[in-house]
């Protein structure tokens, strides 16, 4: 992320730390705080040794501020309250900014994806496939709806739900679907609205023999998705 000539020792408790930097000499923090593989966890099928990860590619701008600069204390280790605009870290001489690098469009500073959703061998460790995930159809450049699904791939916040049947299920990305890929293969094979963003795992469960996938679609104001109050369940076709 930095050079190494930037980084040095400080003490046991942060043997790692940045000196000041103005902005003009921040690094870029990439994957940024969102992920990578992050918040969401993974999912397993044992049967046919395949991990699903989802993945988020957003870069963040770091930008250290000395201790004397910040009058705040830390929110529990060293998280920001949405009124500070400076983070101050626990036991440590620095505050931090770390915005998201983002264009005047309000998209980030990369090449799309900015979300994937990927299986890997759990045999040989080997990428079986890579597919983007989520589309700007609820929320495109400054943050207004293109009504298009073109999978660009976007930020996500939610894990997968792999199922002995060979199916994963995942939503989590900025656009409203929930989302079924063949587990093998990483094709599409179904995807339903959701009323609300889908910033969370689903679940499935069996009712009177018939089997169904429920989720929360409460949507979340940091990925500025649909906010709602929902609980959503499918069920799957009668055997």
């Amino acid at each position: 992320m930095t050079p190494p000539s930037r980084i040095h020792h400080a003490n046991k408790r942060n043997p790692l730390t940045y000196p000041a930097m103005s902005k003009s000499d921040s690094p870029v923090l990439h994957p940024g705080t969102v992920g990578g593989v992050n918040w969401g966890g993974i999912g397993l099928d044992l049967g046919r040794q395949i991990m699903i990860t989802n993945h988020s590619r957003l870069p963040n701008v770091v930008t250290m501020h000395p201790r004397e600069q910040v009058d705040d204390l830390p929110v529990g280790m060293g998280g920001a309250r949405p009124d500070q605009d400076i983070a101050p870290h626990w036991l440590s001489p620095w505050g931090v900014t770390r915005p998201m690098w983002l264009s005047v469009l309000g998209a980030p500073c990369i090449a799309p994806p900015w979300g994937l959703v990927a299986a890997t061998d759990l045999e040989s460790g080997t990428l079986l496939w890579s597919q983007p995930l989520g589309t700007g159809f609820d929320a495109g450049p400054l943050n207004l709806p293109t009504f298009l699904r073109i999978p660009l791939g976007t930020v996500n916040l939610g894990g997968p739900l792999v199922t002995g049947s060979g199916i994963t299920f995942i939503a989590a990305a900025q656009d409203n679907y929930l989302r079924a890929y063949e587990t093998e293969t990483g094709r599409l094979i179904w995807s339903a609205r959701l009323p609300a963003g889908g910033q969370a795992s689903p679940m499935t469960y069996v009712h009177e023999g018939r089997q169904y996938i429920a989720i929360v679609a409460a949507g979340h104001a940091q990925l500025e998705t649909t906010i709602g109050d929902y609980v959503v369940a499918f069920s799957r076709p009668a055997p």
